[in-house]
């Protein structure tokens, strides 16, 4: 009896913790609590066949349930309303590489005290738990032997595929509202194994491979390529390209009158020769590498499947087609510049697979220049046109900057020369602190815009906002957008509209080929 009252448990645990925290996204409670009832049921069946103890297994299933859903709560709160996807995890081995990223986001003492008492308890009642195991946890667990089987034996693979399109998949928070987060968990993994590359064009293919160059041109013009190429053929000097991802860039004087103007005097300043406008991003104030990824490769996230959600995980693996990878075709030396480890979203192994020549990360900065917690963006702009003026070849540079990543806690500037640190009374002083960094990008702007003049050779840049900031007492609930600047060394305001068409609004996919469109109007 006591057997089955603690998978009952389990089971409604599941349920109740899923309702609990994902009422804003369920549609059709019956199938996210099916799913959400065997999730229940097999954490029971696992851990009673590890410990053969059911209470010990019931409150260890109840311990992974409760994270889970503290964590899904967690996220929606601090990233309005995204819940927890399947591949978060692989992001956990940065909360213990880079805890202080992710930490101030989450109720880890929380979890911890629960995690304690959970110790505590087990220490004190394993032997007086009773020793029971029934045969029914061993048929919960099947579903993972046959899944293994089916990545050995293709035969089976097709069983799996039959089975996963009974439950269609739109890769959005609509799977989470269909299915709730722990069957969506499971749908998008199982496609992630099993359908995700299959060469169907109704259907989403994920990470498109180096080969397939035709699927740049979802987002960019049919003909930019071609015509690139014949421009490149007629030059006998190209112009360096420059495509800079301002971490957590925003216009903040638009949502707050108090904001002065002059935290963006500059970037106001070549927009007046240049060309702004918006990128409509879909993260808020996290996941840079989706904003990133497509920038980089001209293909809009719906195109990708459960890879749109983390795409260098199968970056990682696939060398994958790139505006890098068809620069480099074109002569081009092709850099990075990411001022942080190496290793952080995989771009250590994803980034020479879509083109990159040098990748150049904190561990060989010449200059270890930091302001707050991370190096600043001036030392970047240094670093940058040291790069440039060393180089024969034409350089391509993509640069993502780390010095505004949040959060922005109280302790954060405490070792910043005084004079430089902004402080606004009519602010709160968390935003005081955003708005120093946001003066410091600027300033980087200008900096890199008087040495681009310098060069003997001509330059274009565009630079834009991976995510807006994770400040909501900043960001109006309905704002996503980020500011765009294309500016080149020799274009005037006039020029770039008329080649631009006065397109305000870019998707991040289309941004690679408004680059390569400003290149062409070097001459």
């Amino acid at each position: 009896m006591e057997l089955f009252v603690c998978y009952l448990l389990a089971m409604l645990t599941a349920a109740f913790l899923q309702r609990l925290t994902t009422q804003k996204h369920a549609k059709d409670f019956l199938a996210a609590d099916l799913f959400a009832l065997y999730v229940g049921a097999f954490l029971q069946s696992l851990f009673l066949v590890l410990t053969i103890r059911p209470l010990i297994a019931l409150l260890l299933s109840t311990l992974v349930l409760f994270v889970l859903a503290v964590t899904n709560w967690a996220k929606q709160k601090a990233l309005r309303d995204e819940p927890l996807f399947f591949l978060d995890i692989t992001l956990a081995k940065q909360v213990f590489l880079f805890p202080w990223l992710y930490l101030p986001y989450l109720p880890y003492k929380t979890i911890l005290a629960c995690l304690g008492f959970l110790c505590l308890t087990i220490f004190f009642i394993w032997d007086l738990a009773k020793v029971q195991v029934c045969i029914l946890s061993y048929i919960l667990l099947l579903p993972v032997l046959f899944i293994f089987l089916a990545t050995r034996f293709s035969s089976w693979q097709n069983c799996v595929r039959r089975i996963l399109d009974l439950f269609p998949l739109k890769f959005s928070r609509d799977d989470v509202a269909s299915y709730g987060p722990l069957g969506a968990a499971i749908l998008h993994t199982l496609w992630h194994i099993f359908k995700r590359g299959q060469k169907n064009p109704d259907q989403v293919t994920g990470i498109l491979e180096s080969s397939h160059e035709p699927y740049a041109k979802l987002a960019w013009d049919a003909n930019l390529l071609a015509d690139f190429r014949l421009w490149v053929s007629q030059r006998p000097k190209l112009p360096n390209l420059l495509l800079i991802q301002e971490e957590s860039f925003a216009d903040p004087r638009l949502f707050n009158l108090a904001i002065p103007k002059e935290v963006l005097a500059n970037f106001d300043r070549l927009s007046l020769n240049g060309y702004r406008a918006e990128l409509a991003v879909r993260a808020y104030g996290a996941y840079t590498m989706r904003t990133e990824y497509e920038v980089l490769t001209g293909i809009s996230a719906q195109y990708l499947g459960t890879d749109a959600f983390h795409p260098y995980f199968s970056a990682a693996k696939i060398p994958s087609w790139s505006i890098a990878n068809f620069l480099r075709s074109q002569g081009y030396y092709t850099v990075c510049v990411h001022p942080f480890a190496r290793s952080f979203f995989y771009r250590d192994l994803a980034l020479p697979k879509m083109g990159f020549d040098l990748f150049l990360s904190q561990e060989n900065f010449p200059i270890q220049e930091k302001f707050g917690p991370y190096i600043s963006d001036l030392s970047v702009a240094k670093v940058i046109l040291n790069l440039l003026q060393d180089q024969k070849r034409p350089v391509f540079c993509f640069v993502i900057t780390m010095e505004n990543h949040g959060p922005w806690l109280e302790d954060r500037l405490v070792h910043c020369p005084k004079e430089d640190v902004l402080h606004l009374p009519d602010l709160e002083p968390r935003i005081s602190r955003y708005l120093t960094h946001i003066k410091n990008a600027d300033n980087m702007l200008a900096l890199l815009a008087c040495g681009l003049k310098r060069l003997p050779v001509k330059s274009f840049l565009a630079i834009y906002g991976d995510h807006l900031p994770g400040i909501s007492t900043l960001i109006p609930s309905d704002v996503r957008d980020t500011p765009c600047l294309l500016w080149g060394t020799e274009t005037t305001y006039e020029q770039l509209a008329k080649l631009y068409e006065g397109q305000k609004i870019i998707a991040p996919a289309e941004l690679g080929g408004f680059l390569l469109k400003g290149a062409l109007s070097q001459g």
